[in-house]
């Protein structure tokens, strides 16, 4: 039994590795060497207890219930120490020891004489002695109790600690670029995505459309403020279109069913009105049932999709997450076919799309906080990002605030291989960009970033 494990765990290992393809093989050792090591096991204790022993009939009655009620208590302590420094072995050892303690005067003061135990074992037996119990129980209830005291104790400091990686996290992935960074020709698309305000006070703002999704929580003034840096302010809902409109908006960056945000509505303190950003009265109107309140405190308006997108009033010093809306210039609208590239490298034929959908496996979007996933697969989808090669230059066209957008990057072949072929682009050429062509997808990779884009059939 234990050969057979040894080898079972090789060949699993080379099968996890891809140096081995044999699905059935791998199964076949595993049952066999459980088979192996429980018929060695009887051996050893026909060989060794081969005697009737009290304690070891105890042990085999009550293993059945210890084996049921063990794994929610052996899952669970380990949650109560988390933030010991004790060593890993000795916090092992106290997690079997007071898992049996426990398992062991449960089973005696309420399975072994009860009913539970006749259904478990056949019959009902007696109690083990009044001391088993009395000494499993208050040493069961004495390290519990230690160990939700500590537990308590260690709380605020593993939030603290939570909370100083998801800032530290979140730092890594804004100093990336943010949800931009996996965007090919990153330094030079990123000038075209909104940012609020600088990397020490202001997170990324998103696009959809005519809205920037800004899901890092501020209160209603600084939200205000951080729409104007933007070009924009909060939104303005006057329509039940547009309400139905964002709140489909806000379920497609998934940033939960139940977060609040700001839009553009306020109650003004000099003349007791409700008055949206731009000054303009409120005409058309969404308030929850039993809104607006009366709570002095509750003068700035939020919503959710938990509301179904209804308005309420909220606590303007509340840090919550907010919409932006934009009013775009009048721009050149999105071509419904692209016209081909003239005369670029063979390889890069066609037209190529980035898609959420293949973002998985990008080592730029495994570096995001994993609350980021969800909104920058909604901002990539907003985007509708095509590139076409020309001899000379790429043509990048992109859907910002609502409008097509074309930018035009020169490049130069600096290098081509069999496989690979290396650009030169940016304002003096210094910048390098590795393509490498699949099929019907295209890697690129500067050497920080790597993109993956898919060939429009």
């Amino acid at each position: 039994g234990v050969t057979l494990t040894v080898i079972y765990e090789s060949q699993r290992l080379l099968s996890h590795s891809g140096q081995l393809d044999d699905a059935v093989l791998v199964n076949v050792l595993h049952g066999s060497a459980l088979i192996c090591l429980t018929r060695g096991l009887m051996g050893l204790f026909l060989r060794w207890v081969p005697t009737l022993s009290p304690g070891w009939r105890y042990a085999s009655d009550a293993s059945y219930w210890v084996y049921i009620f063990h794994l929610p208590i052996a899952y669970q302590l380990p949650r109560l120490w988390m933030g010991s420094e004790l060593p890993a072995l000795l916090l092992y050892l106290a997690n079997v020891t007071l898992t049996l303690v426990i398992c062991f005067t449960t089973y005696d003061l309420f399975v072994r004489s009860t009913f539970i135990g006749r259904f478990l074992n056949g019959r009902r037996y007696e109690r083990g002695p009044l001391i088993w119990r009395a000494s499993g129980a208050c040493s069961a209830v004495l390290c519990l109790g230690f160990s939700f005291q500590f537990a308590a104790a260690q709380a605020p400091i593993i939030q603290k600690q939570k909370a100083e990686a998801e800032a530290k996290e979140w730092e890594a992935w804004e100093a990336l670029g943010g949800p931009a960074s996996i965007l090919p020709f990153f330094d030079a698309l990123n000038k075209n995505i909104p940012r609020l305000g600088d990397a020490e006070s202001g997170p990324v703002c998103m696009p959809s459309g005519r809205y920037a999704i800004c899901h890092h929580p501020r209160t209603y003034q600084e939200a205000k403020i951080g729409c104007t840096s933007l070009g924009a302010s909060l939104v303005v809902v006057d329509s039940e279109e547009e309400k139905s409109h964002i709140g489909t908006i806000w379920s497609a960056f998934n940033l939960g069913f139940d977060s609040s945000y700001w839009i553009g509505l306020s109650k003004h303190t000099e003349n007791g009105r409700w008055l949206w950003v731009n000054g303009t009265p409120v005409d058309y109107t969404a308030w929850d049932s039993g809104q607006p309140s009366n709570n002095p405190d509750e003068t700035c308006v939020a919503t959710s999709l938990a509301s179904r997108n209804a308005w309420y009033g909220y606590p303007c010093d509340t840090e919550i997450m907010f919409l932006c809306e934009f009013t775009p210039p009048p721009t050149q609208e999105a071509p419904t076919a692209f016209q081909a590239g003239l005369n670029p490298p063979d390889d890069l034929k066609g037209t190529w799309y980035l898609s959420s959908e293949s973002l998985a496996a990008y080592p730029a979007f495994q570096a995001a906080p994993l609350d980021e996933h969800q909104p920058t697969l909604a901002f990539v989808d907003a985007l509708n990002l095509r590139l076409i090669f020309e001899s000379d230059h790429v043509r990048i066209g992109l859907v910002m605030l609502d409008a097509y957008k074309e930018i035009r990057l020169p490049y130069t072949i600096a290098n081509q291989t069999v496989d690979v072929l290396t650009l030169a682009w940016g304002e003096d050429g210094s910048r390098q960009m590795a393509v490498t062509r699949q099929g019907n997808t295209l890697e690129l990779n500067d050497g920080i970033r790597q993109t993956r884009l898919l060939l429009q059939e």
